[in-house]
């Protein structure tokens, strides 16, 4: 039980740091996009 319980966490830590690392790239790339579109306004 203790193993499992151990595993779970493991993958629960790592499902967290992947969406984080997710939601950062995206952020970036809107965050790029975005400084892209403001240069073709200019």
């Amino acid at each position: 039980n203790v193993m499992t319980i151990e595993t779970r966490e493991e993958i629960e830590k790592r499902n967290r740091l992947e969406v984080l690392n997710f939601n950062c790239s995206l952020r970036q790339k809107m965050h790029l996009s975005r400084v892209d579109h403001e240069r073709y306004l200019l």
